[in-house]
């Protein structure tokens, strides 16, 4: 079985993320265009990012040029657990705790399928999600320093681990608040998650800080390394 709880990896260095520090733009005079052009820092695809909802937290680094990604999950609840994962073109390698010897490698040219479902190939410059769930603005707004407005939510695609909390709980109209570094581009995106019945969970926040446009590091090969096993290429088995 896959478990949705799969991809998580270790970062090279440390990342920094205080995107609070970073200077605000002046409020844009079309909101909605001006949200809209900052996702082109994303499009680029070299960036680091953070993501943070109730019951996770991802941080993660992307380097599309180099076909590149590496992102660590921290899950919270119901016990703490720390993943890790590296994709650098058609190779993946993940281990499970910092202290593990080896990082497992996988040929995602073997599971191309499976890759794809699970957010694991680098086909996309944008990791974050943020490019999907700002395609369904429905309108904005300038309040000071931040631009709030609404999200008129059809069906989220993405496979990744950053939006499956959102998945099957986001329909229908929410809200969002973006904030603009100095440049215009996207530096925190905040979106509401309503209370759901099905599947049960509580109100609260999907949150994505992002810092190093353009000058994050690409992730460099772990090693030592160790083949996954035959047998789980058979069973597509591709989450931790």
């Amino acid at each position: 079985m896959i478990r949705l709880r799969s991809t998580a990896l270790l970062l090279t260095g440390g990342l920094s993320l205080a995107a609070c520090s970073q200077p605000v733009a002046p409020a844009p005079a079309d909101p909605k265009a001006a949200v809209t052009a900052s996702l082109a820092g994303l499009t680029a695809g070299n960036y680091a990012y953070m993501v943070a909802t109730s019951d996770r937290q991802v941080t993660g680094t992307t380097d599309f040029p180099s076909a590149s990604a590496a992102w660590y999950t921290t899950f919270t609840d119901p016990e703490p657990d720390v993943y890790y994962e590296r994709v650098i073109g058609e190779d993946r390698y993940n281990r499970t705790t910092p202290e593990e010897d080896r990082w497992q490698h996988w040929d995602l040219s073997r599971m191309p399928e499976a890759g794809e479902r699970h957010g694991l190939a680098i086909t996309r410059p944008d990791r974050t999600g943020a490019t999907e769930l700002l395609g369904m603005m429905d309108t904005a707004t300038v309040e000071g320093s931040t631009i709030r407005g609404t999200l008129a939510v059809t069906t989220i695609t993405g496979s990744s681990i950053v939006l499956q909390p959102l998945q099957f709980r986001l329909k229908g109209r929410t809200t969002f608040t973006a904030t603009l570094d100095g440049q215009g581009r996207l530096s925190r995106l905040v979106v509401d998650v309503p209370a759901t019945t099905e599947p049960l969970g509580p109100a609260g926040t999907w949150t994505l800080d992002i810092t190093g446009y353009g000058t994050t590091p690409a992730p460099t090969r772990p090693t030592p390394t160790k083949e996954a096993p035959e047998d789980l290429y058979e069973t597509e088995t591709v989450g931790t």
